[in-house]
């Protein structure tokens, strides 16, 4: 993911806009920081793939 695709991301959530992607699209979150926590924007949030949820498989959960 390139890093204006990461800063554009961790703006919207830094100014409480809504930051969500689809089918392969959660791969661009995974490197954004939340700037208050310092911590990925997906810590402790559940993330899943379109075949995961195909496939009925679990929601995995990201702790960093």
């Amino acid at each position: 993911v390139s890093s204006e695709v990461k800063k554009t991301i961790e703006t919207l959530f830094s100014t409480n806009r809504v930051v969500a992607a689809v089918c392969h699209g959660p791969a661009a979150l995974v490197n954004a920081i939340d700037a208050t926590t310092k911590k990925p924007l997906v810590s402790g949030k559940k993330v899943f793939t379109v075949e995961e949820k195909k496939l009925n498989k679990p929601k995995r959960r990201i702790n960093n």
